[in-house]
């Protein structure tokens, strides 16, 4: 049904327990992408320069790009394990899939939901927080898991529903793929490559509506497909040594870059951009799958950006709340003033302190122990499963030994 699930030559055995360095560095490239998209929420101040010609906000795909290649990589092999078990042992496997993406992803995403509510009502002079009524409306839609839906709406009809969370449309798209992905698996292999290929070249012909923008699968879909690519014996013929030369590797990064952020720029470069920006995001996680040093090489930048990748989920939820408390305290210190000078590099400076500052305390006392309490939910319950197993094991064996004295 689904290939050779159990043969281990192209799958790294505990692949969901590795961290690959080149992710988190494709994370910190797509948060960065994101905050310079929106610059002009915290540079207020700026007139449009290279916005007329580059589009950072493709930065959303790449994340969803690392997403679809992670979440398999991580899962798929697990899932197709279980599925030939039976439907009890599958369910098991998926319910601790969802519940640890729940303990990933819920608590901080509500927590960032919650504090725009408050500042609506507390410390919003300026609107920067925009208003209550918005905020409850995105929390309800965000909660309920259709916010993209929300969004769409709310970008072509504008209502005292819409607040100031409109990042969240990409985490209910994410989150709905985290529901269909075990029923995709459930596909035979072919027919779930063919329904993900489907997927991409469909999202490519779409009329670009609001709706269609905010329902797009196609770098999901991809990362799903390189995940499943690299387990064939296929994928080492495709090993890109090359760029072991940092003459080749340097060149080639500047290039996909450059691609993601003008295939897409002012009315768009080439009219199919959504395919081109989404296939560009393929051949970075591609190149970055491999582990080896050949999108970056070790070394201080590719540090400091596993810092920032290792936290780009808490600087995607924040920074649009963090940005609000800057404008809305310069707006209450100097009412009516536009910064100049020397006031510009301190709201810059402020801003990129308190995005520091509150990623790596969200990362090390809320995001981790919560991630760990899921996970040890998921452990117990697979502990009372396996003794529940065992204890119904012995006594089929108590059952077959007393039969046999019976019989003698």
């Amino acid at each position: 049904m689904h290939g050779k699930p159990g043969d281990d030559r192209h799958w790294q055995r505990g692949a969901s327990d590795r961290i690959l360095p080149e992710v988190e560095v494709l994370r910190a490239i797509a948060i960065l992408f994101v905050l310079i998209a929106h610059n002009r929420t915290a540079l207020w101040w700026r007139v449009p320069t290279f916005e007329n010609y580059l589009n950072f906000s493709f930065g959303v795909d790449l994340f969803f790009c690392v997403s679809g290649f992670v979440i398999t990589r991580a899962f798929y092999r697990d899932f197709v394990l279980a599925a030939g078990k039976g439907g009890l042992a599958y369910w098991r496997v998926v319910t601790d899939f969802w519940i640890r993406r729940a303990f990933r992803i819920m608590p901080l995403a509500w927590l960032w939901l919650l504090i725009p509510i408050v500042m609506s009502v507390v410390y919003n002079r300026s609107g920067a927080y925009f208003t209550l009524l918005g905020n409850i409306g995105d929390f309800l839609s965000a909660a309920l898991n259709v916010y993209n839906f929300h969004y769409a709406h709310c970008t072509t009809s504008p209502n005292l529903w819409c607040g100031s969370s409109g990042v969240y449309w990409s985490l209910s798209l994410e989150e709905q793929f985290y529901l269909a992905f075990p029923l995709l698996v459930l596909l035979p292999r072919r027919a779930m490559v063919l329904a993900l290929a489907a997927v991409i070249l469909w999202t490519a012909t779409r009329e670009l509506t609001s709706l269609a923008w905010m329902t797009r699968f196609d770098a999901i879909s991809l990362g799903v497909l390189i995940a499943l690519f690299k387990q064939s014996a296929a994928d080492v013929a495709f090993t890109p040594r090359f760029l072991e030369n940092r003459f080749a590797r340097w060149p080639l990064l500047v290039i996909l870059l450059l691609a993601l952020a003008a295939a897409g720029g002012g009315p768009g470069l080439v009219t199919f951009y959504p395919l081109v920006t989404t296939l560009v995001c393929g051949v970075l996680v591609y190149i970055t799958s491999f582990n080896s040093g050949y999108l970056l090489a070790p070394g201080l930048l590719r540090s400091i950006l596993v810092w920032i990748g290792t936290r780009s989920f808490g600087l995607y939820l924040m920074h649009n709340p963090v940005i609000a408390f800057v404008r809305e305290t310069w707006e209450r210190s100097h009412p009516g003033e536009v910064p100049t000078g020397v006031m510009r590099a301190v709201i810059i400076l402020a801003v990129v302190g308190l995005l520091a500052l509150l990623s790596d305390l969200s990362l090390r006392y809320f995001e981790l122990p919560l991630r760990r309490y899921g996970k040890k939910i998921v452990d117990r319950r697979n502990a009372v499963s396996a003794l529940n197993a065992g204890d119904l094991a012995d006594a089929d064996s108590d059952s077959a030994l007393g039969a046999r004295v019976a019989i003698r």
